[in-house]
């Protein structure tokens, strides 16, 4: 977009207008959007908005047309009285709105402060628990009982989405370990929901991701990731470790046996492309291929070269559907949504952010933090796309091709973890097909892919 300056009574209907000022000092609902009524205009003459800027390339033909260059909003003197009132009403509707609006966003930024605060309470008692299996304390078990317990109270609600929760960078792999544990028990518990699991079920494959890599902790840190190993004795020394995480929770007292099988197999495939013993199809358990699933996306999207979640989301899709299997792999697309917590995003008027909490009924509408350079981050707007339904998602967002100031502004350095959230308001929409509605959302396409 290319904006111009410009003053209010050069202001026309079809104009694409931005306000330049802080979205809380002005009464509509967002800083940028297409003028549609001289009620509009003069609200904005209402409220005395000063810096405006027009994008005439975005704006409808009519706007050009010099037959009407007089249907803007007439000087004050000359506004019908009819006409003023019906803009004070207008001024005070949308000030009230607001208002509402703005007290929303303030309850909804306490929630997001307190689940970080919460998040990193439960990362310090993952990282313990890992601690502790490892060592061989039978306590192991009490302790991921109280992790899990913690993490997933509200999984028996009507409606419980993935949110952001940003956290605390690791500074040392036992904490990477730890945060990667939390990501993947919050995937884990929508998915258990999303397969119908009966408690039981649910319970072990949660408990499952939680410990899944801890027999990676029993490696020298360099050979940790698959990826960076070369040699023969590297890669076979790393596919021990799910035998060996399987091994130090069956010793654990009170562990459900469930729970070692799970990690034993989770590196299996159904298309004989797994490790350690390259099973096949039946031999390898659903609930293992959970967390499987999950272990890839919370690996490819938390690593040094990390995709970003739209692009990991995509390529797990297009390239694992055969190694996990359709229910798994349409469970976890539900789970994420189209647009996974920590995206960046563009919307349709123009504006920047990131996706703060996904919704489970309209995939396609999540809320989102607005980057606004003229205010702090503590004070940016937060939009719910379920109920804004004006505006809409245009595209992902790759941070890394974003100025950084933008990027340190939406939270980017921060730890990009996962929670279940509080339930949100019930809402209308059913989505459509899953994959249809992915189609349009992974729009950063395979050239970014590559790229990555």
């Amino acid at each position: 977009m290319t904006w111009k300056a410009t003053r209010v009574d050069e202001l026309r209907p079809g104009h694409a207008l931005r306000i330049g000022h802080a979205w809380f000092d002005h009464p509509f609902p967002s800083s940028t959007f297409q003028i549609e009524s001289l009620l509009q205009i003069g609200v904005l003459r209402e409220v005395g908005i000063k810096r405006l800027f027009i994008d005439l390339e975005k704006s409808t033909p009519a706007s050009f047309d010099p037959a009407n260059a007089s249907m803007g909003l007439p000087l004050l003197p000359d506004t019908p009285a009819e006409l003023r009132e019906q803009i004070g009403v207008e001024t005070r509707r949308l000030t009230q709105e607001k208002a509402g609006h703005a007290e929303w966003v303030g309850r909804a930024r306490q929630d997001a402060a307190e689940q970080a605060r919460h998040y990193q309470r439960c990362a310090r008692e993952a990282s313990l628990c890992l601690s502790m299996l490892n060592a061989g304390f039978p306590q192991a078990e009490q302790q991921a009982d109280k992790v899990v317990t913690s993490l997933v109270t509200a999984l028996a609600d009507v409606e419980n989405p993935l949110s952001l929760a940003r956290g605390t960078p690791p500074v040392d792999a036992q904490q990477r370990h730890a945060l990667q544990a939390m990501d993947a028990v919050a995937i884990a518990a929508m998915m258990a929901r999303r397969l119908e699991l009966p408690a039981e079920d649910a319970r072990d494959v949660v408990t499952a991701t939680l410990l899944h890599a801890v027999g990676l902790l029993r490696l020298p840190a360099n050979l940790r990731v698959e990826s960076g190993l070369t040699r023969a004795v590297e890669v076979q020394a790393y596919r021990k470790y799910p035998a060996t995480g399987a091994e130090l929770v069956s010793a654990c007292p009170g562990m459900s046996p469930a729970i070692g099988h799970i990690i034993a197999n989770h590196r299996e495939r159904l298309n004989a492309t797994g490790f350690p013993s390259q099973k096949v199809g039946e031999d390898v358990p659903l609930l293992a291929r959970v967390v499987g699933l999950i272990s890839e996306y919370v690996s490819i999207t938390t690593r040094g070269t990390a995709l970003i979640p739209t692009v990991a989301l995509a390529t797990l899709y297009k390239q694992q559907r055969e190694a996990f299997g359709k229910e798994v792999m349409d469970a976890f697309v539900a789970a994420l949504t189209v647009y996974p917590p920590g995206s960046y995003v563009a919307l349709n008027d123009g504006s920047i952010g990131r996706v703060v909490r996904v919704s489970e009924r309209e995939r396609l509408r999540p809320c989102v933090l607005i980057y606004d350079p003229n205010l702090n981050p503590d004070e940016a707007d937060i939009v719910d796309l379920t109920q804004v339904r004006s505006l809409a998602i245009t595209s992902a967002l790759d941070p890394r091709q974003q100025m950084a100031g933008l990027v340190e502004f939406l939270g980017g350095r921060a730890w990009p973890g996962l929670m279940m959230s509080a339930p949100t308001p019930a809402q209308t929409l059913a989505l459509a097909p899953e994959m249809t509605a992915m189609g349009t959302a992974i729009s950063l396409d395979d050239q970014e892919h590559a790229a990555a």
